[in-house]
Formats: structure tokens, sequence, C-alpha cells
């Protein structure tokens, strides 16, 4: 019954990447977030451990190893102006997220906090969060976290908005990863 719960989400998750990546924008606080041209922005979100593993979109971790979280972003080009990238993970209960911060601290907020703001989104480029702070995101299981199925998330919204309304969302991918 595990494993039928693990795949059904799995397969919820990526049918959900596929649709909100298509997602067209409606009319926000004045902007026009509209896309008439292009592309939603490509994310790929990862996790690694720096001695041992290549970085990988899911992976098992262990007890007293520390991981490293990062994700990539290719931005395509087109007609908004800005947005903001949240980075953080659900626990196995997936009540509430968890941001990262700019100074890469895990934080549980009442309300999602973005780790950069105001990203150009009308250039074509990529880039990855960890180049743009300027250092790694780290954290270390120590056996106290809940155990079960996690989910990174990177989220794009457009620029000063609610990132909890889906209408002001751009582009989003989920990625699990496991802690037993």
């Amino acid at each position: 019954m595990r494993t039928f719960k693990i795949i059904l989400m799995l397969v919820i998750i990526s049918i959900s990447n596929i649709i909100l990546a298509n997602k067209t924008q409606p009319a926000v606080n004045g902007l026009n977030a509209k896309r008439t041209s292009g592309e939603a922005p490509s994310i790929s979100t990862y996790i690694y451990n720096s001695g041992l593993d290549l970085p990988a979109p899911t992976l098992n971790v262990t007890k007293n190893a520390t991981y490293s979280f990062n994700s990539l972003i290719q931005i395509p080009g087109g007609d908004l102006i800005k947005g903001d990238v949240y980075f953080g993970v659900y626990l196995p209960d997936r009540n509430k997220p968890f941001s990262w911060q700019h100074d890469g601290t895990l934080i549980s907020p009442q309300r999602l906090t973005p780790i950069i703001r105001g990203i150009d989104l009308k250039e074509k480029y990529g880039f990855d969060i960890t180049s743009i702070l300027g250092k790694e995101i780290k954290y270390t299981f120590t056996g106290s976290e809940p155990v079960g199925m996690y989910l990174i998330y990177t989220l794009i919204t457009v620029s000063d908005t609610d990132p909890s309304d889906t209408d002001n969302w751009i582009s989003i991918y989920m990625s699990p990863f496991f802690f037993n």
C-alpha cells in the first residue's frame, strides 16, 4: 500500500508540473501577467551528499549526513518583467512548507518567503540558486526528522504577489526524496 501511495504521489506531482508549466496567468495587482508569447521557466531541483552522491532528482537520505540542495532555472524570456523565487521543502505530513531564506537557513513561516526577489523574466538566461546566493544550501539529517517522503519545491511567482494564490504562479517544480 505504501508503494502505491508513493507512486500515486509521483504521478500527481508530474501531472501538476506539466499543467502548471503551461498555465496562462491572469492579470495580477494591475500588472498584466498574461503570457502572450514564450514558455514558462524550466526548473530542475536536486539534492546530493557532497562526498558520496551525484546530484539526483530523487534520493534516499541517511541519518547524520549533510546534503546540499539546489535548483537550476532556465528563463526563456517573454512578456513578464519580474518574478520571485521560492525554494524549500514540505515535510512528510505536507501541512505547511518550510522555506530557505537568502542566508541559507530553513524556516517554517506563516507565509512562504522568497529566497530571491525580483528576478528578470524578460531576458533569456539560466542560473542556479547557489550561484545567486554565493553559497551552498545544506542540511544535516539528525534522525529527529519525521520519516517518509519529503518534497523539495521551487516556485516562481509574479514579483510582489501572494505565493499562496496559484493565479500568481509562473512555474513550479517539486521533487521527492525519502528519509527512513
